[in-house]
């Protein structure tokens, strides 16, 4: 299928088996290409294949501003200590990621509606949650591993090779 689309670039392939018939999905810059001049690529694709070929171009999917407060939401609440309500507080007054929200002090989220009783126990735990994913990103094996690597091991063992080489022509003296 994809050899007899060729030369254009097939981003994914539907099958439906049961009815032989192949939704073939491009970029749309790749449209025409697919298809040839009058279908004549997307009728010789079918003689050859004996399946119905439906070529389309694959649409971007957009998320909405609502899904993508709601992602913002979602992953605020997912820090330990902040509670779903409360980071819809924080969403809505502007306050999308970990990263805002350590930047701002306690009476910056006093000002909030609804947070001004928990501006200081949310504060800690986006701290807590910093520090706990700059802690992850430090493997204590990956940290023993990479001094040994560093330090290199036959240094010390280059002056006692010279002392031993030197001290044989002495023994055989």
């Amino acid at each position: 299928m994809t050899n007899s689309l060729a030369p254009a670039q097939l981003k994914r392939l539907e099958i439906q088996q049961d009815r032989k018939r192949v939704h073939v999905l491009v970029d749309p810059d790749q449209l025409s290409l697919a298809i040839g001049r009058r279908g004549q690529n997307a009728r010789l694709t079918s003689l050859l294949t004996g399946w119905q070929i439906d070529i389309d171009p694959e649409q971007e999917v957009r998320v909405g501003f609502e899904e993508q407060v709601a992602d913002a939401v979602d992953a605020l609440a997912a820090i330990p200590g902040i509670e779903k309500e409360q980071a819809d507080a924080l969403v809505h007054a502007g306050l999308l990621t970990l990263d805002a929200l350590n930047g701002v002090e306690a009476s910056d989220l006093a000002d909030i509606p609804g947070l001004a009783e928990h501006a200081e126990s949310v504060l800690a735990a986006a701290h807590a949650e910093k520090v706990r994913r700059a802690g992850a990103g430090t493997n204590p094996l990956i940290n023993d591993t990479a001094p040994e690597a560093e330090t290199p091991a036959p240094e010390p063992a280059k002056p006692q090779a010279a002392e031993e080489s030197t001290a044989q022509p002495k023994e055989a003296e």
